[in-house]
């Protein structure tokens, strides 16, 4: 429950700590900011959340469009920043690290009813990105690569299948491995401009 609490719900930020009650019976949670403080900073993210989703067309579109729309948002509309290493912070600051970066990308795409989740670099834990449903196929994502390596211009870092060079293996993050099936359907995006 810890590790889904801290790779998958973006308001992590504002909880101070999470502590079991000593009879077994539940958890004790201790915010960072008082009550109206806590409710003005969740309200703002979830406002924040439904600006995106909509500027994605959420609702209007098909799941599978409302994910590439969800990428190329994410590509055109955040900068890298290593100092920003939360999903809440990456979706209101509109910058993060790699993986606050794929961290919003997945919350965004499993608000909108799609499936993604976190992976990391089956070697050596050093890669993170995500991985989707799209297109019927299971796929790699990496929009932090595009924004840092083309400025969010091309869709390299889109719908990857396993066969990409240099792409590796990657687990889940309770570390099984990850088995991409979507196939080789946009390879050509690798070369994309």
């Amino acid at each position: 429950v810890n590790q889904l609490f801290y790779t998958c719900f973006p308001l992590y930020p504002l909880v101070e700590s999470i502590d079991l009650m000593g009879d077994s019976t539940g958890v004790t949670i201790t915010y960072k900011n008082t009550a109206e403080e806590h409710l003005e900073l969740v309200n703002a993210f979830y406002d924040k959340v439904d600006e995106i989703m909509q500027a994605c067309e959420y609702g209007k579109v098909s799941t599978d469009r409302y994910i590439f729309n969800v990428y190329t948002y994410i590509t055109s509309n955040m900068q890298s920043d290593s100092s920003v290493v939360t999903a809440y912070d990456a979706i209101m600051q509109g910058k993060g690290y790699s993986s606050a970066v794929c961290s919003a990308f997945e919350y965004l795409v499993l608000q909108g009813g799609g499936k993604a989740s976190h992976v990391i670099s089956a070697s050596d834990g050093q890669k993170i990105m995500s991985a989707a449903e799209f297109k019927n196929g299971w796929y790699y994502f990496d929009p932090a690569a595009d924004i840092e390596n083309n400025g969010g211009k091309a869709l390299t870092g889109f719908a990857m299948g396993s066969d990409r060079d240099g792409l590796g293996s990657f687990n889940y993050t309770d570390g099984e491995p990850v088995d991409i099936q979507g196939g080789e359907s946009f390879e050509k995006l690798a070369y994309s401009v």
